[in-house]
C-alpha cells in the first residue's frame, strides 16, 4: 500500500478539483481550468504542479507536456 503524501491546503484544493473534474468529465482538466476553478493565477498553478511533481503526487513525462496523471495518495498537511 502506498503512503499518503502531505500537501498544502492550496495543493489539496487543486488535487480535489482535478479528482472531481475527472470523475464528472472522464478526463483531466487543463492548468488554465484549474486556475479559474480555484481562483489562482495560472503561473501559481504551474509552480504548484512543479512542487507536486517533486513530491511524487503528479507524474508528467515531459515538463511542457499537457498530459499528466495523479499517481500518489495525498492528505492535507495540518
Amino acid at each position: 500500500m502506498q503512503h499518503s503524501v502531505e500537501v498544502t491546503s492550496r495543493q489539496y484544493d487543486c488535487l480535489e478539483f482535478i479528482r472531481e473534474y475527472n470523475a464528472e468529465h472522464g478526463k483531466l482538466p487543463s492548468q488554465p481550468m484549474i486556475a479559474r476553478a480555484i481562483h489562482s493565477p495560472q503561473s501559481s498553478i504551474f509552480m504548484m504542479f512543479q512542487r507536486l511533481i517533486d513530491k511524487g503526487v503528479i507524474h508528467r513525462d515531459r515538463l511542457w507536456c499537457r498530459e499528466y496523471s495523479v499517481i500518489a495518495d495525498y492528505c492535507l498537511k495540518i
